[in-house]
């Protein structure tokens, strides 16, 4: 058991201990005749370095207390957070963009970024373009909340990991095409920097065709 944690468990069995000690070495002193004066100061000297020690024992108690306490907030946090994946509107989101990432890939064999910005574009298929959006906002969210702390990043790449990759690898070109169109480079930027910093080569593999998009060929 961590000392400070048996101390303060047993603060009060302890302070009586200490008292009495005081008390005891108070009636030493004064049958082995030093002055009442003098005994007084050391009992006095006593108590205020027992007053301290206690205090500081609080404090270091009160402050571990609250830093699990925090962590089991962000723990819950983390967990209600992740979780969201499989709840509505995220789950429809899933099954809205499924839906037409296979009606873009029958449309045709060849299939360029300008074909899908086309398509994602076409008035009919708005459901698509906001049911994406909704996902990447959701990441981006996720990945914020990982870079300040806010959530547990172990957690979230546990949780998170193959998710991140299969987006990134199939939407990088699109949010690239973006953030080109915008001139906004940030555009979902804590999202595709926890994915690179995930898979430190994975933007290479992007570049040089090792890893493809199953969106675009």
């Amino acid at each position: 058991m961590n000392i400070d944690k048996f101390l303060f468990k047993h603060r009060y069995t302890v302070l009586a201990i200490f008292v009495v000690l005081i008390l005891i070495l108070s009636v030493y002193l004064h049958f082995r005749s030093h002055p009442i004066d003098k005994i007084a100061s050391i009992a006095t000297g006593c108590f205020v370095v027992l007053t301290i020690f206690f205090s500081i024992l609080t404090y270091e108690y009160n402050a571990l207390k609250n830093r699990q306490d925090s962590k089991a907030s962000r723990d819950i946090l983390t967990y209600n957070t992740a979780v969201e994946w499989y709840k509505s509107p995220l789950v429809d989101y899933q099954k809205t963009t499924i839906r037409y990432e296979k009606q873009f890939i029958a449309s045709k064999t060849q299939r360029t970024v300008s074909d899908f910005d086309t398509f994602i574009n076409d008035p009919l298929n708005i459901e698509y373009k906001e049911a994406l959006k909704g996902i990447l906002n959701y990441f981006e969210t996720i990945s914020i909340g990982a870079y300040k702390g806010l959530i547990d990043k172990e957690f979230t790449k546990d949780f998170f990991l193959s998710i991140y990759k299969i987006f990134y690898t199939d939407y990088f070109f699109y949010i690239d095409d973006i953030r080109v169109t915008k001139n906004v480079d940030t555009i979902w930027g804590n999202f595709t920097n926890l994915v690179e910093e995930w898979y430190v080569d994975l933007r290479a593999d992007m570049r040089d065709g090792t890893l493809k998009s199953s969106i675009i060929t």
